[in-house]
């Protein structure tokens, strides 16, 4: 166990030096910030996973504006530009430039997109989505209000005309804008929708429709695309897979770790996150029996990991 251990340790170590050591794609992220003077400092954070990492430092020039155009580059995904506060907000850095322009007191609602079809994107689909939780947070307040049966039922229609046209406006987005990251973004966001599972006698079928959301989880991710570690919904919708949808039972933990793992392919940034975060996960839990997963996860030979574990022998 001790070997196939510390080959394990040392397949995640070297795979991931040699990640580090290719060269990321050269970006530049250009800030305009009114309110920010000369000299003063921005930061920019990368997501990996649900949490926010220190990535770079730019000084504000005489025009209010921040660059960050790093020598090795930055790797695709869902960025934060750092102002004192703190305060920040969200791009996706996807494109060789990214040129915005906003206010330190009024971040996010004063955001212009100069240059970035991703940004237009991904920042009108946030606009949307507040402006229509503006609206459900009314409608529900009018639910709570009604005492009429006729008037709740009437304000209840309205609530699934709004989210019927939150889902329009996913699936056109997505649809529209293929290749983009704001739009892989935005379907993994989605909810997967699934026919009612019944029984013969036509009642609901909890335990059906449980094994067909389990079976369907990861329906609209592309678990292949490397970008997607560094996108915090696919983070927490991770930690929600791994916590709450599958059962916190050895054996079948580790059925669904491998099925998880072997859809991750040989050689990409998914591989290695969603391997060390199982292996991290239960390595260090306080559940008795779940060292069983641990071992299993260390010793199982997958495919992929013997295509991983081949490579590391023709380096030694």
């Amino acid at each position: 166990m001790s070997k196939r251990y510390l080959l394990l340790a040392s397949l995640l170590i070297t795979n991931g030096i040699a990640l580090n050591a290719q060269d990321n794609p050269k970006r530049t992220i250009e800030a305009q910030i009114q309110g920010m003077a000369k000299g003063d400092t921005v930061f920019l954070a990368n997501y990996y996973g649900s949490k926010l990492y220190y990535n770079d430092t730019a000084i504000v020039d005489g025009k209010a504006t921040a660059t960050f155009k790093k020598a090795k580059g930055y790797d695709a995904g869902v960025y934060a530009v750092v102002v004192p506060g703190p305060k920040y907000f969200e791009l996706v850095v996807n494109e060789p430039v990214i040129k915005v322009a906003t206010r330190m007191d009024d971040l996010l609602p004063s955001l212009q997109i100069k240059q970035s079809k991703e940004n237009e994107l991904f920042i009108g689909y946030i606009r949307f989505l507040n402006d229509r939780k503006i609206d459900g947070d009314a409608l529900r307040a009018q639910m709570d209000a009604a005492k009429d049966p006729d008037a709740r039922a009437a304000v209840k229609v309205r609530m699934e005309e709004l989210d019927k046209r939150v889902k329009q406006y996913q699936r056109d987005l997505v649809t529209n804008n293929k290749g983009t990251l704001a739009a892989a973004l935005v379907k993994m966001s989605m909810a997967v929708e699934l026919p009612e599972a019944r029984k013969p006698d036509g009642s609901l079928d909890s335990a059906a429709a449980y094994y067909n959301y389990r079976a369907h989880y990861w329906d609209n991710f592309d678990l292949t695309d490397e970008r997607i570690v560094r996108i915090p919904v696919f983070g927490n919708k991770f930690e929600e897979y791994i916590s709450r949808v599958v059962p916190q039972v050895p054996d079948t933990i580790n059925r669904l770790a491998d099925d998880l793992i072997s859809k991750c392919g040989s050689t990409k940034e998914t591989f290695k996150y969603v391997l060390h975060s199982l292996t991290h996960k239960y390595e260090t839990s306080d559940i008795m029996g779940m060292d069983a997963v641990f071992v299993h996860l260390a010793l199982t030979s997958l495919p992929e990991r013997h295509a991983y574990e081949s490579r590391l022998d023709e380096r030694w």
